[in-house]
């Protein structure tokens, strides 16, 4: 848990968003921040169970205790309207850079007010994944049948954590479709975003992760980068859950770090539930290189994002 400052320091800290669907890549990021920050604090050592670079942005006991107040009497749509706030009050005073898991969708509240505030956010790392390797993972994530998955994965009105009738210890977050919840993030103009694919994460890692880095006001030099790479290697965090288990694994789920490989759906999906998710998302899976021209799927360049960074940096290239 990070501490809101009460002095009146003018240096103000930096809210990075760390924004995907699910079973994207988010964690594995979240990890690599953190031996980042330890490498910089001369701390060598990786423990999954014992790290913390940034709350999730859906933390109900978090929420509450910026806020100082309880939910549990409140509405979906009464919490999210004072989401904005909470996320304003922590920010406003943050001495250091913050980085916050986020699986919401980009979006608004009742009141018209941008979900995240534009104010609060100086920047979207956004994590993006072929949509049939991610409906093969999250299935298993979440021990759920594979086409009940895609139902959701096609859902305009997916959410998670939605009951009514129970207290989650995450509040609701609207997810939308994965075709949504993707261009909610990159389409938007309120805050500057840099999108990564998982794919370029795993075969092109050190020049990726470079960039990350360089976005979120990270060190990142090849020493850095590397020690990094080298201890967050899915290998490495496999065996540490084997030996001692992950504290964010769902209890039905076999295991976190199950695979993490690019093109695990070909041994999964079916030719019906392959055509389901090129059916509903076959536009952007083009774009983002998903597919080919003739909409078989693969992975290659994608324009379409060269486009998009360029914007980001063209405006703060990495240096040395």
């Amino acid at each position: 848990m990070f501490e809101v400052s009460d002095s009146d320091n003018n240096t103000r800290g930096q809210l990075f968003l760390l924004t995907s669907y699910m079973k994207s890549g988010n964690t594995w990021v979240r990890l690599f921040i953190n031996q980042i920050l330890r490498k910089r604090d001369n701390k060598n050592d990786l423990d999954i169970n014992n790290f913390n670079v940034g709350n999730m942005s859906s933390s109900r006991i978090w929420i509450e205790n910026i806020l100082g107040i309880g939910l549990g009497e409140l509405s979906h749509d009464e919490i999210d309207n004072l989401r904005p706030l909470a996320y304003s009050i922590a920010t406003k005073k943050l001495t250091s850079s913050l980085y916050m898991k986020v699986h919401d969708a980009y979006s608004h509240t009742e009141k018209g007010q941008p979900l995240f505030p534009t104010h609060s956010v100086k920047g979207v790392l956004y994590i993006v994944r072929n949509p049939l390797d991610v409906a093969t993972s999250l299935a298993h994530h979440s021990a759920k049948d594979l086409s009940d998955t895609i139902t959701n994965l096609n859902d305009h009105n997916h959410s998670l954590c939605g009951s009514l009738t129970s207290l989650d210890s995450q509040l609701r977050q609207k997810v939308f479709s994965w075709s949504e919840h993707v261009e909610s993030w990159l389409t938007q103009t309120q805050i500057p975003v840099y999108c990564v694919r998982y794919e370029d994460m795993k075969h092109d890692s050190f020049n990726i992760f470079r960039s990350i880095a360089h976005f979120l006001d990270l060190p990142y030099d090849k020493k850095s980068i590397e020690y990094a790479i080298e201890t967050c290697s899915f290998k490495n965090l496999q065996q540490q859950e084997k030996d001692n288990g992950f504290k964010e694994k769902p209890s039905k789920a076999e295991f976190f770090f199950r695979k993490g490989i690019v093109g695990d759906w070909q041994n999964h999906l079916n030719e019906e539930q392959k055509d389901r998710i090129i059916e509903a998302h076959g536009k952007l899976m083009l774009q983002l290189g998903y597919l080919d021209s003739s909409g078989q799927p693969c992975v290659r360049h994608s324009s379409y994002l060269d486009t998009l960074n360029n914007r980001i940096i063209s405006k703060n290239k990495i240096k040395g």
